[in-house]
């Protein structure tokens, strides 16, 4: 992201085969980070870290942006659409911020489903 300023470090760890539903959503929450990241943030670093193992995969994006009240974001469907493609894949979403804090986004996503479950 040289061209933003943003320093960008990452750690990917994947030791399984990620099937393609699992994927593009993954995809598209990393793309909606970055966005916002360069559009809102004001952030100079950004840390992405991916693990993927046969039981799960596990995400985290991390800045040292200007952060946000989180309880009074109410507008924009890129956080609302994160957490909608987490929860399809019936994984975990989290969001950590605060004014002046930066912004950490989690997101754990099982690989192995329950075949019984809705």
């Amino acid at each position: 992201m040289r061209s933003t300023g943003v320093n960008v470090s990452h750690q990917f760890t994947v030791a399984t085969t990620l099937p393609p539903q699992i994927i593009k959503p993954l995809y598209r929450i990393v793309q909606e980070s970055l966005t916002n990241i360069c559009k809102y943030a004001n952030a100079t670093k950004l840390q992405l870290n991916l693990q993927a193992t046969p039981e799960g995969v596990y995400l985290i994006i991390e800045d040292n942006g200007q952060g946000f009240n989180l309880e009074s974001y109410t507008s924009g469907f890129g956080l609302q659409g994160m957490r909608e493609r987490v929860e399809t894949l019936r994984g975990e979403f989290k969001i950590e911020t605060a004014p002046g804090a930066g912004c950490r986004i989690s997101v754990k996503l099982p690989l192995k489903i329950d075949e019984r479950s809705p």
